[in-house]
């Protein structure tokens, strides 16, 4: 069984001195589909462009708009043979997540083979840094309120990441204050703290993993770099590192940042709770 899930078809208008077909000189359509067995997830993308020879190689680029900036889910590329192209990705054990999608075919010249940069540059006045948006389609997965409800559950079990660390950053820097390296208690601690920093990267990185992408892939990747700091601390501490008290610190600022950003896009009320 597969779930095919809504497609979009995006439409861009002609560039200078293409020849239109139908009502658009260029066009994708685009499917996303959740399926059974270990290729859980799938792209597919066909589409025309009139105005480009043979050989034009396209950048294919599925994304989610995050709280700064887009987020690229991943990318794969297609020819162009008589105005037409297609192509399809797939991942393993990942799945689309009920959020909104957004897939750009691309041109970029700095990949083209010699003839067709030469065309491009001479038919549409391309400069050899060139990137051109081609077309656009946007997918959108789940209903308004199943969006909504995923949003908030991701925010609030990253929130209980963010606090597990501090609790560790907390206990951290408490033990750099009372023991020295040299302490035979630092050992017992470190050999206790660094199993359990490593548990909580882990679960991070498998949480993550369970999704194409994520709207909030950047409060991921923040919190598994100030839990990869934690231990860095401790190792540098053994060291006799004397940066490691303005790490820690700054870990601390940024695990506040972190915090503050989820709190201000979590609705009143709904930072307790957790879940997937």
């Amino acid at each position: 069984m597969r779930l095919a899930l809504l497609a979009f078809v995006g439409l861009l208008a002609a560039a200078p001195g293409a020849l239109a077909e139908d009502d658009a000189a260029a066009s994708v359509s685009v499917a996303l589909e959740n399926l059974d067995g270990p290729l859980r997830a799938r792209i597919s993308v066909e589409g025309k462009v009139s105005y480009v020879p043979d050989g034009t190689l396209l950048h294919i680029s599925l994304q989610v708009d995050g709280p700064q900036r887009p987020v690229e889910a991943g990318f794969f590329r297609v020819t162009v043979r008589g105005g037409r192209y297609g192509g399809s990705h797939e991942w393993k054990d990942q799945t689309f997540a009920p959020v909104v999608y957004r897939t750009e075919v691309q041109l970029a010249m700095e990949v083209q083979n010699p003839s067709v940069k030469r065309f491009l540059a001479r038919e549409l006045g391309y400069p050899g840094d060139h990137v051109a948006v081609i077309s656009v389609a946007q997918n959108v997965i789940g209903t308004e309120e199943e969006r909504s409800a995923f949003q908030v559950r991701t925010l609030r079990t990253l929130r209980e990441f963010q606090q597990r660390t501090v609790a560790l950053h907390g206990e951290l820097v408490d033990k750099l204050q009372a023991l020295p390296a040299e302490d035979p208690g630092f050992a017992a601690f470190e050999a206790s703290f660094e199993p359990r920093a490593l548990q909580l990267q882990e679960s991070l990185k498998t949480l993550k993993l369970t999704r194409v992408v994520w709207v909030d892939a950047a409060v991921f990747s923040a919190l598994e770099q100030r839990i990869f700091q934690l231990n860095w601390c401790v190792h540098k501490h053994k060291e006799g590192d004397r940066t490691v008290h303005s790490k820690l610190a700054a870990a601390a600022d940024h695990l506040r940042q972190v915090l503050d950003d989820i709190d201000e896009r979590l609705p009143a009320g709904a930072a307790a709770g957790g879940g997937r």
